[in-house]
């Protein structure tokens, strides 16, 4: 005989929900389901015509299966059907080869970016050293022509730090 105060136990597992690293190929997939424009896991597996149980272990960093190329075009391709801007698996990737890429090659990179400042610099020194060499300069124009050469000197010292880390690195391949 029922009361009507009992309470109903389920004793099916909770779905586990894994932490997909951000930027991760997992987490675009986890995003690209997330919008209800694309429609979920169900929609995603029927674009890619797999089962969507498939489709999750796509996007579950604990399991092996990982999703192919082809396939992320078609749901990236999806995803900016259904109006939504960028593309999020190749938003992805190209993240994490920027970061393979800084990793491997992070010196030489370093010192694209530092070159770029110290001719900057160096073009600002030279602006203010051709002007205090003017018979009209002023002491302030001459303050200033000091000021932009310790900046250019500072990041040349800076350039010749990175140059010594460059001929003790290993990897010396392009950026």
């Amino acid at each position: 005989m029922s009361l009507g105060n009992e309470t109903s136990v389920s004793h099916r597992a909770a779905p586990v929900t894994h932490a997909r690293a951000p930027g991760s190929i997992e987490q675009a997939l986890d995003r690209i389901a997330g919008d209800p424009l694309v429609g979920g896991w169900a929609a995603m597996a029927t674009i890619v015509e797999r089962g969507e149980s498939t489709v999750r272990n796509w996007a579950n960093p604990t399991t092996p299966e990982s999703i192919p190329l082809d396939l992320a075009l078609r749901l990236d391709l999806a995803w900016q059907k259904a109006g939504l801007v960028g593309a999020p698996i190749r938003d992805a990737y190209n993240g994490l080869a920027d970061q393979l890429r800084e990793a491997e090659f992070g010196c030489q990179m370093e010192l694209l970016r530092a070159a770029a400042v110290f001719a900057r610099e160096n073009g600002e020194a030279e602006e203010w050293a051709m002007l205090a060499a003017l018979p009209e300069a002023t002491v302030a124009d001459i303050d200033k022509a000091v000021q932009e050469t310790s900046h250019a000197v500072a990041h040349g010292q800076g350039l010749l730090s990175i140059y010594r880390r460059l001929r003790r690195s290993r990897s010396r391949g392009p950026p």
